[in-house]
Formats: C-alpha cells, structure tokens, sequence
C-alpha cells in the first residue's frame, strides 16, 4: 500500500501497555461493552445505556481470531484518543484517507441529527419518516449484514433530493477497502435517520430452482388438471384442481425464451411460522398439494380462525386463489398404499406396494464440493406383511395405539416396520 512515513520529533518509539486500567479485548462484544471517554476519564459502556444496549452481537468487522483481537483497545472516540495516545505515550502513528473521512461523516452526522427539521428541505420532500424496507433470504445467524448496509446506501440515494450525496458520503479512496465501504453507508444511515426508518426482513427461501423436463412436460400436467376439474368427483376436486392451475402455470411460464421469473410467487413457496404453545402452522403454495388430510379430510382455508390471520395475509392467496394454511403436524403423508394378495406358484402371500415421495435427496451443488442442493426423489416398495396377532382384541388395541402415535393404519408400511420390529424383539427377549 503506498504512503510516506516521516519523523516528527527525536523520541524514540515505546512498546504500547496494555495495562493501566485499559481493557483488552476478548471477543467483539468487548468494544462495545466498555469504551473510554477521555473527557471525564469515567469508564463507561455504549451497550448499557438506558438508550443502547445489546441483548445479542449478531454480526461486527471485528476479527474473532484471539491472537488478532487482543491487540484492540476500545475507546469512545478511535479517532481522536488513538492520535492523542499516540503523541502522550511515544507510538508510531498511522493514518489512512479513509479514517479520516470516517472521522469527518461522523461529526456531520451529529450536526444534521441535531438540526434535522431545519435542514430537511436540504435532503427531503417528505414530512415524518419513510419507511425503507429491505428483504433477504437467511436467519440473523447467517446473512451477512454488510450487504443491507450496502443497500440501504442504494435506497437512501433513490430517495433523497440529490442523489449525488451518496456519492459524497461513500470513499473511494486507494485506501478503501470493503469494510470502508459499508462502515460509510451505515453513517449515512445515520445522518439520515430522522428522515427515514430502516426495516429488514429475513426469511427463509430456496437459493436456487431446477425444474427438469421439458415446457411440454408441464403444459401435459395442466391438461390433466383440466381433465381433474372435469371429473364429475364432487365439488373437493374441483377446487383442488383450481388451486393447483396458478402453479402449474408459473412452472410453465418458467421455460419461456425470455422468462420473467416471478421472485414473489416462488418466494411464496412456504412459510412457517410459530404461534407459541408449540404450535407451528404451515401456509404458500405449497399447501395446494396438503389439501386432504390422511383420512381424505378437506382442509380448504377457514377465514374464521383467528390464530391464522396472520399468515393469511403474507401468504395466503395467490392470483385470487387463497391456499390452505395448516398446522405443521398435519402435514399429509406423501406416499400411498396397497395390498396386495401374491400367489407365488401357489404360495400365497399377503403384501403391500408403497409408493410416492417418502426420501429427500442430497446432491453436489454443480460447480462446488459443496453438498447443498436436494431434491424430491420418489421411491416405491413391495413387501410380504408379517401379522404377528391373532387375537382380534390384541389387533384392535394394537390399531388404536398406531393411530395415537400417528403411524396411520396397522396396514400401513411403518406399522408393518414397527410390528416386524416389536416381533424381533419379543424373539430375542
């Protein structure tokens, strides 16, 4: 990195000390749980203010490395008592264009929040605060909050008299590095605070879709869907078919030469959300194939049930259809069943065939060695049953337990596992 280096004074340079009431950092949190004000000499923390306090870090430039945070010193001012701790205690001394203009941003902020009524004809129309809302896919554990600092720079310069402000605020000095860049743009979040108001919203989503097959593939499942509607099967299936034709026809729309990928609807997807109690409810599109329960139950949307009016508003309709939401542990099986009576040259056997989507599988996300992409793999089985009662009263008591354990019917695949499994163990007993 370029730059000059020149002696001011004869004093030869002192190893810094890292004792004297200062305290060294451990972790991140340590600079904002003590910092230093000169002015008073009083200890003091940023975090336990009546105004300020941090309940959890999620996120800081700081290094986590302990060899490398150790050797931070937190102050009120980094600025202005590094330089002055530089010059009482005899230490080198180093400056970059962009501390300096960090140094400058913030003393403007301070001025025009103190002066922000008079002075807003200067950066805004609107009266008040405006909302800018930013939305992301990840948790507060995993996104990287220098990108909505980023982006909230984007958004303020969209929304303020003079775009060219922006430009004004970000560096881009030889110096700048990246966290420059974001340090900057959350000043200017700062000088701009009471005239707008900052929203983030993180949701859950899906990085990337492939849809295999062909365009005609999908145009053949909207025919049968027409076909469905058509069935004389009762109003149920009608309604199923309605639900499931907005779906099918995004898919579609995705194999266009030219597609406009509608980030909303696919977005849209699923949403789960806990309503405390344990409860979790499930609501998107993807409810359009949760319609009947196992017990072939319909579970259309009820607009009455109040503990649903939240996701219903988020979530619920798409293109005039509004989709089921439902509890999370009312998800339907995805797989169906059968018996089967097999006669092997003779040999008779009771079976079951079960087939649908019952595994989920996990593959090389293309162009890395990362195993990040899955998908629905629907599988099929046969099997010989194992009965291992005989007495109807043992079988009825034994149906009742299955149900009340959610593994359906004694005929079932998992039972037939279950009940293989119990015989095993009353053999080895």
């Amino acid at each position: 990195m370029q730059g000059i280096t020149f002696r001011i004074s004869d004093k030869s340079v002192d190893a810094y000390n890292f004792r004297g009431g200062k305290r060294a950092v451990t972790e991140p949190v340590d600079v904002l749980r003590y910092t230093w004000e000169k002015g008073s000499r009083k200890e003091h923390s940023l975090i336990e203010t009546h105004y300020t306090r941090c309940k959890d870090l999620l996120q800081s430039s700081m290094p986590k490395e302990h060899d490398r945070i150790q050797n931070f010193v937190p102050r009120s001012n980094g600025f202005v008592d590094t330089i002055l701790e530089a010059y009482n205690q005899h230490h080198n001394l180093i400056i970059r264009p962009d501390d300096i203009w960090v140094a400058i941003l913030s003393q403007l902020s301070l001025y025009v929040n103190a002066n922000s009524e008079e002075l807003r004809k200067v950066f805004v129309q609107h009266e008040g605060k405006m909302k800018l809302k930013l939305v992301y896919e990840g948790t507060r554990r995993t996104f990287d909050f220098s990108i909505m600092a980023r982006d909230f720079s984007k958004l303020l310069k969209k929304n303020i008299n003079d775009p060219s402000f922006g430009d004004f605020v970000l560096p881009n000095f030889s110096t700048t590095g990246p966290n420059d860049t974001v340090i900057c743009s959350m000043i200017m979040m700062s000088i701009l605070k009471q005239y707008f108001s900052y929203d983030v919203w993180l949701t859950c989503g899906i990085p990337e879709i492939t849809l295999l097959g062909t365009k005609e593939d999908y145009l053949n499942i909207l025919h049968r869907i027409d076909q469905l509607s058509q069935m004389e099967m009762g109003a149920e299936p009608r309604a199923f078919a309605a639900l499931l034709r907005p779906i099918i026809t995004q898919f579609i729309s995705a194999f266009d030469e030219a597609p406009q990928i509608d980030k909303e609807f696919w977005g849209r997807i699923c949403h789960q959300q806990h309503l405390g109690s344990g409860s979790d409810i499930l609501s998107g599109w993807v409810t359009a194939f949760c319609v009947w329960n196992e017990r072939g139950r319909w579970c259309g949307p009820d607009l009455n049930t109040l503990k649903y009016e939240r996701a219903f508003r988020d979530h619920f309709e798409i293109d005039g259809k509004q989709y089921p939401v439902i509890d999370i542990t009312s998800i339907p099986p995805g797989w169906c069943e059968a018996d089967v009576h097999l006669n092997d040259n003779g040999e008779e056997l009771e079976c079951v065939v079960v087939a649908g989507h019952m595994v989920t599988e996990v593959m090389e996300t293309p162009g890395s060695n990362i195993m990040g992409t899955i998908r629905p793999a629907p599988q099929w089985f046969m099997f010989e049953k194992r009965v291992w009662w005989k007495n109807k009263r043992l079988k009825s008591g034994w149906n009742r337990f299955l149900r009340r354990v959610h593994l359906l019917r004694s005929d079932s695949f998992f039972s037939c596992l279950l009940s293989a499994s119990v015989e095993e163990n009353m053999y080895n007993a």
